[in-house]
């Protein structure tokens, strides 16, 4: 049977349907062919000739004729099988051909691009080399420029202290254009790779989008089928109006047929036939009718459409409560659930005070309408948050209006509110004792915390060396029977890094290892919380550290000690003047008299500051804040004079006690010369200021907080700040104080000992003296000329 035969043997209905599914295409004018002929390039023409296109629409499902033999029937629906199934095949085919042509054209676009790319990295790592060639050519002119102080010109001349001037300018512009240039080259990386995961990305959304859209013109296809097919069985029906016994059962089994035919649109397991399926139906609704009540659905809890409810400082108690009754209300929520439905609209404090309640009722949430009425639990909702006297409400006014409210003040809040008692206004000078919350005898011995080194440091690290990608492999070599000659070497299981005459230990990437290391450097009593620069240096001293910038600064930066007792500074007025930097140690001092602080057991209020000007190196003696000049004179003389000997110059403020005749005659008679500070310019007596102000800040990470212990402090703090390398001679005042002898902590004893330690009074020691000594008079210079330049 042909198609026209088919379409015309349908009714009226299919008839419309199969011609609305043809697709009309209106006939194109000359001019429009050139003008495609023309836009179509070659590989378009090699795709419409490659590719098959099938047109028109396929024949309708055919139906066997009242008196067609049954082998016909069958000739015609495998000759229907056969055309559906070359279609479908012409259809991939030309798909698949569709796909491959955009996929060469897709991997052409990328190969080019790749192409491009790879030619401008090329062009971009040959212009960077010859800008590091550069720089290392202009970094050792510069640096030759820069002067260095020697023995026999100490100071600069004004043209080579210009041209020093002139060539640390220039030297942090180029550093400046490097550095530029290195975030550049990383964002061009970056750029690149997040253009390639988008391009990726694409290609994965094209395929996605092209899958759905075979899919679901797959089961347009199949519905279309299943109309064609189910209008034909109506025509059939209808044709037959004087239907018989035989009719009808030939009838029930060609619809039996159509319905096995399209089984993907309905789920017909059993039985086979539609009486008896109109009689299961009506036995499983028979059954569903005659189920007791006690079957009935289990209640399910509706949804509120209500914020969430934390507590009252954001959230307006009387409004929402309201909003929550009114929703209950409408969805009919029965009295035993409402406790759980109020729990699941809360979060925070509120959630957390209805779980203490169900746990000192000894339930659960679910079970805690048995052991308490609505009508007792509303009582405590509204003690606990809406406050009824005039007292707790004005409290809750001003907690609702105020801002910037922290998470400890939340927290006092809601420990307070729990218990019922009416505040009390005390006037402030009658308030004296309001830090008696703060200073609880239980609570003076956890400001500080202490991490201490244990007998496992060197199991903690061989297991670090072992695990880290960047050691593993050296440490196995060098732990073999025939290690290789290099820089590194085992000692005690430690791996050591010789470079520049002494042996420094190296760190893993172990973060527990590492966070060992920067508390026992940091946190501890003998560390004193000394900032970024002072911790790299030492940390610098004795280890191998990759990226110990950034660790070191991101540990400080959340050290909570330092954020609640260091201050902030500030650029002093005026243009500031640098004294002479001295010959040697212990020839000029600078002292001063800070305080009062809180009066311990022997009277002491106060600290008198004694620092050398050249080692940096630091008395704190405590003392009494208005003590005379005669007790001060007496004390410089037992903790000062008696163990460095007589200073030439003594720098201070202009304090009555130091401009005092006695101490004028006493410093006359000693052959020391004074240098008072100017008038209300403290910057003279700069180095006792800042040496006061990182006492202070370390006395605060280390006092209890009765502040009753501050003068048994000052020994560690004292020992931290000298055996820390200081910033303006880049070395450790004790070591520049001692001849080059190193300071030892306790961390010190568990570590490796190093390798470069000299004998005393011996020539080499001598040499490195004499080099400490220079290096730290010419970074001074270079520190003071840096300081002028800020603060002028």
């Amino acid at each position: 049977m042909s198609t026209e035969q088919d379409t015309g043997a349908l009714p009226r209905r299919s008839a419309r349907l199969a011609v609305r599914r043809r697709s009309v295409v209106p006939p194109r004018s000359k001019y429009q062919q050139q003008r495609l002929s023309r836009r179509t390039t070659p590989a378009a023409s090699s795709t419409a000739t490659a590719v098959p296109v099938t047109t028109g629409a396929l024949p309708a499902c055919p139906v066997q004729g009242a008196s067609e033999p049954l082998s016909a029937y069958l000739q015609r629906v495998q000759a229907f099988t056969d055309v559906v199934a070359t279609a479908k095949a012409q259809l991939e085919a030309a798909e698949a051909e569709r796909q491959r042509l955009a996929n060469e054209a897709a991997a052409q676009t990328q190969r080019t691009a790749e192409a491009d790319a790879a030619a401008r990295d090329r062009r971009n790592a040959i212009s960077t080399e010859s800008l590091i060639q550069s720089e290392n050519q202009w970094t050792t002119l510069l640096q030759g420029m820069i002067f260095v102080p020697t023995d026999a010109q100490a100071d600069p001349t004004p043209a080579e202290a210009e041209r020093s001037n002139l060539a640390n300018l220039m030297l942090s512009v180029m550093r400046g254009v490097m550095w530029n240039n290195k975030l550049l080259q990383a964002h061009l990386l970056t750029e690149r790779q997040h253009r390639q995961k988008q391009q990726q990305d694409t290609a994965a959304l094209a395929a996605a989008v092209r899958a759905a859209a075979i899919q679901q013109q797959q089961q347009h296809q199949l519905l279309t089928s299943g109309l064609a097919r189910i209008n034909s069985i109506e025509a059939q029906a209808s044709a037959a109006p004087g239907c018989t016994i035989d009719t009808t059962k030939q009838l029930n089994e060609r619809i039996d047929h159509v319905v096995s035919l399209i089984g993907e649109l309905g789920d017909f397991t059993s039985p086979a036939t539609i009486s008896s399926t109109v009689a299961a139906i009506k036995t499983d609704i028979a059954k569903l009718q005659s189920q007791p009540a006690a079957a009935a659905k289990v209640y399910k809890m509706p949804r509120f459409n209500i914020g969430k409810f934390e507590d009252y400082n954001k959230t307006d108690t009387s409004t929402w409560w309201q909003a929550f009754l009114t929703e209950a209300s409408c969805h009919k929520v029965p009295a035993e659930d409402m406790m759980k439905a109020l729990y699941l609209q809360l979060i925070g404090g509120a959630q957390a005070w209805m779980n203490h309640l169900a746990v000192n009722k000894k339930t659960t949430i679910a079970e805690l309408h048995k052991h308490l009425t609505w009508e007792d639990f509303e009582q405590l909702w509204f003690t606990r948050f809406m406050v009824r006297n005039v007292v707790k409400a004005a409290m809750n006014e001003v907690y609702t209006c105020s801002q910037g409210i922290t998470s400890t003040i939340g927290r006092w809040m809601y420990y307070i509110d729990q218990f019922d008692f009416d505040p009390c206004h005390i006037p402030g000078p009658a308030n004296r004792a309001a830090d008696a919350l703060s200073r609880r005898p239980d609570f003076c011995a956890i400001v500080t915390t202490t991490f201490d080194l244990h007998d496992d440091l060197q199991p903690h690290f061989v297991k670090g060396y072992k695990s880290d990608p960047t050691y593993s492999t050296l440490y196995a070599e060098l732990s073999s029977d025939h290690p290789p000659a290099s820089h590194y070497r085992i000692s005690d299981g430690f791996l050591l890094l010789h470079t520049r005459g002494k042996d420094l230990l190296v760190v893993p990437q172990d973060r527990i290892l590492r966070t060992r290391l920067l508390g026992e450097f940091h946190d501890a009593r003998l560390s004193a919380h000394l900032a970024v620069n002072r911790r790299l240096a030492r940390l610098r001293q004795r280890f191998q550290w990759p990226d110990v910038l950034h660790d070191v600064t991101r540990y400080i930066e959340s050290c909570a000690v330092c954020h609640h007792n260091k201050g902030r500074s500030r650029v002093p007025f005026g243009e500031l003047k640098p004294l002479p930097i001295p010959r040697a140690p212990r020839l000029s001092i600078a002292m001063d008299v800070t305080g009062p602080f809180p009066r311990d057991r022997l009277g002491h209020d106060g600290i008198l500051t004694a620092v050398d000007r050249l080692s940096k190196y630091a008395h704190f003696l405590p003392c009494k804040y208005h003590a005379a000049a005669p007790e001060l004179a007496r004390l410089l003389h037992t903790g000062w004079i008696t163990n460095k000997g007589v200073p030439e110059d003594i720098v201070s403020d202009r304090d009555t006690r130091f401009m005092s005749a006695f101490w004028t005659s006493l410093m006359a008679e000693s052959g020391t010369t004074m240098k008072p500070s100017s008038t209300r310019h403290r910057q003279t007596d700069g180095q006792t200021e800042r040496a006061h102000q990182t006492a202070q800040m370390m006395l605060r990470t280390l006092i209890r907080p009765d502040q009753k212990d501050w003068v048994d402090r000052l020994p560690d703090i004292e020992f931290a700040y000298n055996t820390s390398v200081h910033p303006a001679i880049c070395i450790t005042p004790f070591e520049l104080h001692h001849g080059g002898e190193k300071a030892r902590i306790f961390a010190d004893l568990l570590l490796p000992q190093a390798a470069d330690i000299d004998v005393p009074c011996s020539p080499a020691s001598i040499r490195k003296y004499r080099y400490l000594l220079m290096k730290a008079r010419a970074n001074m210079q270079k520190a003071q000329i840096r300081m002028q330049q800020q603060a002028n």
